[in-house]
């Protein structure tokens, strides 16, 4: 530090060093992306209802959308698993309320060659995305086998 004339120190500013330049420049940063993601609402999910179950008095058919989902699950399922099932009919469909639909879609197929008897339980999930339209199959397995395929028959 040079000493001026008149023998008196000089007067320096309270320089903040570059790292805590960096460091409040961090926090500042954090800050609004805090602020940024407190604005996004958090996902709403309203429950599970029943949407469809041919057990119940004075039922309709299912609708549109529920045999197309399960058509698509079943092609899915087909193109998964190299076979050729065909819809035979949807039993229970239930949807979850929320900001993306979510179908659980009980349904039996069976292939050409087979009777209603030798029919397939599958159960699926899709998701439809309400913005593009379109659906998206989670999942679909077989909740049981025809008799006749069963490991447990002799």
């Amino acid at each position: 530090m040079a000493i001026c004339c008149s023998g008196e120190k000089p007067v320096t500013k309270n320089r903040k060093s570059r790292s805590d330049k960096k460091t409040l420049k961090e926090i500042k940063r954090l800050q609004r992306r805090k602020e940024l993601l407190n604005r996004i609402p958090e996902p709403v999910n309203y429950g599970t209802v029943v949407s469809y179950d041919r057990n119940t008095a004075g039922r309709r058919g299912p609708g549109r959308t529920l045999t197309d989902n399960a058509d698509l699950a079943i092609y899915f399922y087909n193109k998964s698993n190299n076979s050729d099932y065909n819809l035979v009919n949807v039993l229970k469909a239930t949807s979850t309320l929320s900001d993306i639909p979510i179908w659980g879609i009980t349904f039996i197929a069976k292939r050409p060659c087979q009777t209603a008897d030798e029919a397939i339980t599958f159960q699926t999930e899709i998701s439809e995305d309400i913005f593009t339209e379109k659906s998206t199959v989670d999942f679909v397995y077989v909740l049981d086998d025809a008799p006749a395929a069963s490991p447990l028959t002799a």
